[in-house]
């Protein structure tokens, strides 16, 4: 899930979008482009910086107005759904319950989540994971030996990576705990670093492999932004993040930290 590490805005409360599931950790979208009056799910982007859906990222969601929480075992949070007719609204006043949020009247039923807005400078801390949530990252093993320290070479990786858009974690072996930012490569099977590996790559050596970087890159989300993908097909549909710091050490807690690239907030464009 994503976390606000660096907040640049106070928390507001927002309407939930009716027929949409909200989680405490998502990312989400609200305005225009969402087709309704409440926050949604930001998603995978669409086209180049989310350019072809023009969706902007509104916030990283933080609580729920319910009294009585749904805890999602999937995504390992608490959730809410958006409802639409009379009914489903009065019947929220026993169940599962709500509390009144700032800035809304106390005694309206509709859901409502708190969320952390987001800007250019915000930092974010998210998650990263194999093509969905809770999927564990692919560790690829070292076929040849490389006395230079010039190259891995692993079984083919998920997609086509970007060249200097995908970086190496040395999981053991003489390299084990460094990382290495590819060059301008874009074989799924030899992967060259920009800055050679300072000692031996072993047959053998295990690596986990993310087509991320530091510094201003392409990444991609799961469809319900909860995630960061970490072998996306990101030739066509990407994020723009300028990506701080990327951590790959412990097996499921892998992450990095990142602001959205100014031109995201472009919502007219």
């Amino acid at each position: 899930m994503f976390k606000v590490v660096k907040r640049t805005h106070e928390p507001r409360w927002f309407p939930v979008l009716q027929g949409e599931t909200i989680y405490v950790g998502q990312l989400v979208s609200m305005g225009l482009t969402t087709a309704g009056y409440g926050v949604k799910a930001l998603g995978a982007a669409s086209g180049g910086g989310g350019i072809g859906s023009d969706v902007v990222p509104w916030g990283v969601v933080t609580g729920i107005n319910n009294k009585v929480m749904t805890y999602n075992s999937t995504y390992h949070t608490y959730s809410t759904l958006g409802v639409q007719s009379q009914a489903s609204q009065v019947a929220r006043i026993t169940s599962p319950a709500f509390v009144g949020v700032e800035g809304f009247s106390k005694a309206d039923p509709m859901p409502y989540v708190l969320v952390d807005r987001l800007d250019s400078t915000t930092q974010i801390k998210g998650t990263i994971f194999n093509a969905t949530y809770g999927t564990a990252i692919t560790k690829y093993t070292n076929t040849t030996q490389s006395t230079t320290g010039a190259a891995v070479t692993t079984a083919a990786v998920g997609n086509t990576p970007l060249g200097y858009n995908k970086i190496l974690y040395a999981i053991d072996g003489k390299n084990a705990g460094l990382y290495r930012g590819e060059g301008s490569g874009t074989s799924t099977t030899s992967h060259v670093p920009d800055t050679y590996w300072p000692y031996d790559v072993e047959e053998g050596d295990k690596f986990k492999i993310v087509f991320l970087s530091l510094g201003t890159v392409k990444a991609q989300f799961d469809t319900a932004s909860t995630c960061i993908i970490a072998e996306p097909d990101y030739s066509s549909n990407y994020w723009w993040l300028d990506v701080d710091l990327i951590n790959l050490e412990k097996d499921g807690e892998e992450y990095a930290i990142f602001r959205f690239n100014p031109l995201t907030f472009l919502g007219v464009r």
